[in-house]
């Protein structure tokens, strides 16, 4: 798979299942800034009446090549154009400027435009990448502090709704368990306290709202999940997708 389509993060509220021996970021993006913008904008320029972006990691893109991508059943959900410009191994902040600048950056994935809603997801490879789910206290607050008054996430966030967009920030789900329960506990607890922060976030704006994954996908339901049990099957994204509709359908347009 080339630029969309690179493969993968890890993606759930313990969307690294193993922190010790998977490397989320490992197989991401390779294409050059010139491949990158000009999928952008073809993207742009095949949705011109779309209002509604999707970015992030790849939860939100995972299945894009069958057309069953948690974006593509969203759009399905609410019969409304979507554009998405999730990139698979993204974090919410890259220290590469030139990985950042291929979308593996989430704030560069934004683009500007009369968009009425933007859905935002993301963090768990800054989480993995940068502490392997122990000792991540400094990564937590360098998103989003425990108040959710300050960090990376914060500043994405307000960026869109000064655009005057709504915004839902979605929160990740849990992964069937592969490990130890001392490795699934750890990991769980450092995804979940990011979901927390991310609620208080959305908790202080009336136009942002939280949207939980994990009360569409079941771990105890393989059938919601890839054969790789971190990414969502075409059941779990159009689960995702419908739930995150659902919100946005609530409080229109």
């Amino acid at each position: 798979m080339t630029g969309f389509g690179a493969v993968a993060l890890s993606a759930a509220a313990l969307f690294f299942a193993s922190c010790s021996n998977l490397e989320i970021g490992a197989d991401a993006a390779t294409w050059g800034d010139s491949e990158r913008s000009e999928e952008v904008e073809e993207r742009l320029a095949n949705g011109p009446g779309a209002r509604i972006l999707v970015i992030g990691d790849s939860v939100m893109w995972w299945n894009e090549e069958s057309g069953r991508s948690v974006a593509q059943e969203l759009a399905k959900a609410l019969s409304r154009p979507v554009i998405n410009l999730s990139v698979p191994g993204a974090r919410i902040s890259h220290p590469d400027d030139n990985l950042a600048a291929e979308g593996l950056d989430i704030r560069a994935q934004y683009v500007p435009r009369n968009w009425n809603w933007v859905v935002v997801e993301g963090g768990a490879n800054d989480l993995g990448d940068e502490c392997g789910c122990a000792q991540c206290e400094t990564t937590l607050n360098e998103m989003i502090t425990v108040d959710a008054s300050a960090g990376e996430w914060v500043d994405l966030v307000d960026r869109i709704r000064t655009d005057g967009a709504n915004i839902v920030v979605a929160g990740y789900y849990s992964l069937p368990s592969q490990d130890s329960e001392e490795v699934l506990a750890q990991c769980e607890g450092v995804i979940g306290e990011l979901n927390a922060r991310l609620e208080r976030l959305a908790a202080k704006h009336r136009t942002v709202h939280f949207v939980s994954m994990s009360d569409a996908i079941d771990p105890a339901s393989l059938e919601d999940y890839d054969p790789d049990l971190i990414h969502p099957s075409p059941r779990g994204s159009r689960a995702i997708g419908g739930k995150i509709g659902a919100a946005i359908a609530a409080d229109g347009p």
